[in-house]
């Protein structure tokens, strides 16, 4: 996991993606995913409330990604759909 906190301090220094990247040990990608999470909490990246640890950074940015289920594609109930198979072969 990325350390949110020291990358928005690094980031703060002015240094580029790549460089916090490098610092950090992981792809660029994963810090610029982690900014624009954030960026989508807090609006800004200075609006990050000084206080906040990195964990508790990283529950707020995944908590909506890591809980957030589409409907569309849960399993069908197949015991109600065979319920409801049987009850129309007993009506028919």
């Amino acid at each position: 996991m990325i350390n949110y906190r020291k990358a928005l301090e690094l980031k703060s220094l002015g240094l580029s993606i790549n460089s916090i990247a490098g610092l950090l040990g992981c792809k660029w990608d994963t810090v610029q995913r982690a900014f624009c999470r954030m960026e989508n909490v807090w609006g800004d990246l200075e609006a990050v409330p000084p206080d906040l640890t990195s964990l508790q950074i990283a529950d707020m940015v995944l908590s909506k990604t890591r809980f957030s289920v589409d409907d569309g594609f849960l399993q069908p109930d197949w015991e109600q759909e065979e319920e409801e198979n049987s009850t129309e072969t007993l009506l028919s």
